[in-house]
């Protein structure tokens, strides 16, 4: 068989063409002028992971550096890190994140505590101040929270839920303590979650009697661009750029409840957007003529473009791509990004080798691509929290046992982070194909290497080890059909 880039997942490698690159720190290293040094105690840390991120360009494909907070024997860490600039950089651990202001040459010492992260932090060096207006920030929002929790479960059925207000409660919370502190990006992002909701109350409603929702989402885009949630500033800090305000708008148009109907409850974010990609695409960029700011517009753009080329059929967005390269060519960083995103998928696009990897199975087996040689293979990237993967599976065992003695065979790759919880899922499913596991999450190495955004997430290989298909088949869907064609060719 052909392989590309060979990759040793076994060993965890540092891949310099893959995003999160994790790097750890330790002692009597040499600091370079302007980086920032973060050291401290993280008691009763546990196994679970911890780590530092800093941010990147895009929240999804762009390349990322994260450093691992390993402990001595004392419980203590230190980290070197060299930000570009005085930035918010984030603790990441049991599946909550803790801003931290680097401030450029500082020393920066916290005191973690596994039994109340990301509460009782304290700061020493750097910007205390910053540390504990966020503090009380927390402490202020955290009754908010359960509220708005608590409101969930009325929210689609209840016109007049109170989750808007809510959202706007948080809003005053935010301005309150944070801001103008290096931290005001959370009264950004609390403005930004306000308009999502707002969407999404048109989306659960927008079929109510006397209710007009195109009005009302031209309304809530209006107050957006008057709360200046469509300025730089506003969209560097929302959690995924313009695209969950992008997304909002255009499932407020009832696109996804509309191809259940017609395909049925078990339809996912992949069949959705590949059955309504050019409606869902066309009612994105309408959110677009509401930025006013040309530097805010490439920033929003550039966002939805990497959507596309990460998401969409490949030969629909390079037009998209070519397009934005001319137009906002003069933006360097986002060209460089948009650029290398673009080439890491072209390389794994059909007629590409397979990329080449080593990984266990529970029973510590090893497999790679070329055991499988002369049989078209469906790599399957999964995790046992999806719920759609798990719907997928019940379809997949049935097309396995139809073709599996036919020269097809199925390799699933386990993305949890958690590797006893993946051993316990392979137990319960008892699987008839093989399953390894890749660990990482959707910063798994090898599920970047193919610079997938969700999951599952399946690469069709033929027999010769080509990739036919990358993400465009689905069990419930059509792989079948996709193998009754490709197996027959082989006869």
């Amino acid at each position: 068989m052909k392989f590309l880039n060979d990759i040793n997942i076994v060993m965890w490698p540092i891949l310099a063409m893959i995003p999160a690159l994790i790097i750890t720190g330790c002692s009597g290293e040499d600091v370079p002028e302007g980086a920032v040094v973060l050291e401290g105690e993280f008691a009763f840390k546990g196994s679970q992971q911890a780590y530092v991120e800093l941010p990147a360009i895009h929240y999804k494909f762009a390349d990322r550096e994260r450093k691992l907070l390993e402990l001595d024997e004392q419980d203590r860490f230190r980290l070197i890190l060299e930000p570009d600039s005085s930035k918010v950089a984030w603790v990441h651990y049991d599946d909550q994140s803790y801003p931290v202001y680097l401030e450029k040459g500082e020393t920066i010492s916290l005191h973690l505590d596994g039994a109340y992260f990301p509460y009782q932090i304290e700061q020493s060096g750097g910007n205390e101040e910053a540390n504990r207006k966020y503090q009380e920030y927390l402490k202020a929002v955290s009754d908010l929270e359960d509220e708005i929790a608590d409101e969930q479960d009325k929210f689609r059925e209840d016109p007049e839920s109170r989750i808007p207000e809510l959202y706007r409660d948080r809003i005053a919370l935010a301005e309150q303590y944070l801001k103008d502190t290096p931290l005001e990006l959370f009264v950004h992002r609390a403005r930004g979650e306000y308009i999502v909701t707002r969407l999404e109350q048109v989306r659960h409603h927008r079929n109510l009697s006397e209710f007009d929702a195109e009005a009302k989402r031209h309304e809530i885009l209006g107050e957006a661009r008057e709360m200046g949630v469509f300025s730089l500033e506003s969209l560097k800090a929302q959690r995924a750029g313009i695209r969950d305000i992008t997304h909002a708008f255009a499932m407020s148009h009832g696109v996804s409840e509309e191809l259940k109907e017609e395909f049925g409850e078990g339809l996912g974010a992949y069949e959705l957007n590949r059955l309504a990609y050019n409606q869902l695409d066309s009612l994105r960029t309408v959110v677009l003529d509401y930025i006013d700011e040309r530097d805010a517009e490439a920033h929003a753009r550039m966002y939805l473009v990497a959507e596309r080329i990460g998401e969409a059929p490949f030969e629909k967005a390079e037009p998209a791509y070519h397009q934005y390269i001319e137009e906002f060519g003069d933006y360097e960083s986002y060209i460089s990004f948009l650029e290398h995103h673009y080439e890491l998928v072209r390389s794994v696009q059909p007629g590409q080798p397979v990329v080449d990897f080593t990984l266990e199975d529970s029973e510590g087996r090893t497999y790679s691509p070329e055991d499988f040689d002369g049989k078209h293979l469906l790599l399957t990237f999964w995790a046992s929290w999806c719920a759609n993967c798990m719907y997928q599976k019940g379809y997949l065992e049935e097309i396995y046992e139809e073709y599996s003695g036919k020269g097809f065979e199925v390799l699933t790759v386990s993305i949890e982070e958690d590797r006893e919880d993946w051993e316990a899922a392979v137990k319960q499913h008892e699987y008839p194909w093989v399953d390894v596991y890749a660990g990482g999450g959707f910063q798994s190495d090898l599920f970047m290497r193919y610079r997938a955004g969700s999951i599952p997430f399946y690469v069709l290989v033929d027999d010769e080890g080509i990739i036919k298909g990358v993400n465009n088949v689905r069990p419930s869907v059509d792989l079948e059909a996709a193998l009754t064609e490709v197996l027959e060719k082989r006869k």
